[in-house]
């Protein structure tokens, strides 16, 4: 049995999800998830978490089996109090046998761990975030039809737009990510408005008449980066869609800008979309692996 841990937004969840997946092909075993994270008691004691939703379970996902019988992961959860799990994660790699049938493993670095294939045990609890697509790049075509809705809004939406042409989704986090970089360095804060504009002179140079669909936030803010051309649109301003509808409907923009996000990271990814380009920042964001080669990187600073 493989137990993963979910925490965090969409796109953690879909890299959580991805790799627990993996994992359950990779040992030919059942796959559960620990949707604790969510529950209304952690929550309380975790305030800044209370936005957090488990989205995931609203896509027609193979797995969605959760931890019903909290007993068994006790030893788990034990490690992963504040305490315990400051001092799990000195090491460059955490992995311990918690009784005869279950060994935990944690994410202690934000690398790629090829160890993960070489366990032994039946049963295999993984923590941590399993943020680069190379633990589950071989099970992309699964994936892509468990991440895919048939929601009417989203279908007339796109119909209406035309998105399946010369569309390009550009993704910009504002109002909810920091701005002081030093205090948290190439991770959740803002990136310059040049970054998005060199990336828009990119795709103008590289596509034919392109449309810009702008995801984000703050579209207030973000038109004040762009202006209000024709071929800038400014997706979900009435906010009639939910956050699920505008992600997928990123998803099935041809092109993409992210920013340094997993949410617009796996919109990015799961397009279908044949010779499509994607362009991210230059900076660590999450795991050093976190972009494909094949993206193409553009100065961020």
């Amino acid at each position: 049995m493989i137990y993963i841990r979910l925490w965090g937004g969409l796109g953690n969840q879909l890299f959580q999800y991805s790799f627990g997946y993996a994992m359950a092909q990779h040992y030919k075993t059942n796959l559960i998830l620990d949707t604790r994270f969510y529950s209304d008691e952690y929550l309380k004691r975790n305030k800044r978490f209370t936005q957090q939703q488990i989205t995931l379970l609203d896509l027609p996902v193979k797995y969605k089996e959760v931890v019903i019988d909290d007993s068994y992961l006790q030893k788990v959860y034990m490690l992963q109090g504040k305490t315990l799990n400051r001092i799990i994660r000195v090491p460059h790699q955490f992995s311990i046998r918690l009784n005869s049938d279950l060994r935990y493993f944690k994410e202690s670095r934000l690398i790629f761990y090829p160890d993960v294939y070489k366990l032994k045990e039946a049963n295999i609890y993984y923590d941590g975030y399993w943020q680069s697509e190379k633990y589950f790049l071989d099970y992309r075509d699964d994936l892509m039809a468990q991440f895919k809705r048939n929601d009417s809004i989203v279908n007339e939406y796109c119909d209406s737009h035309n998105l399946h042409n010369s569309s390009v989704a550009i993704h910009i986090r504002l109002g909810d990510y920091g701005t002081n970089k030093k205090l948290i360095p190439n991770y959740n804060f803002i990136l310059k408005p040049e970054y998005y504009l060199r990336a828009v002179e990119i795709i103008k140079n590289r596509v034919e008449k392109p449309y810009f669909y702008v995801f984000s936030n703050d579209l207030d803010g973000a038109e004040r980066i762009f202006g209000s051309s024709d071929n800038f649109v400014y997706v979900n301003r009435d906010r009639h869609m939910t956050d699920l509808q505008e992600f997928e409907v990123m998803s099935r923009c041809r092109h993409h800008i992210i920013s340094n996000s997993t949410y617009s990271w796996w919109a990015a990814w799961l397009t279908e979309a044949e010779n499509h380009i994607t362009i991210a920042p230059d900076i660590t964001f999450g795991n050093e692996n976190i972009i494909p080669d094949r993206w193409i990187k553009v100065q961020a600073e």
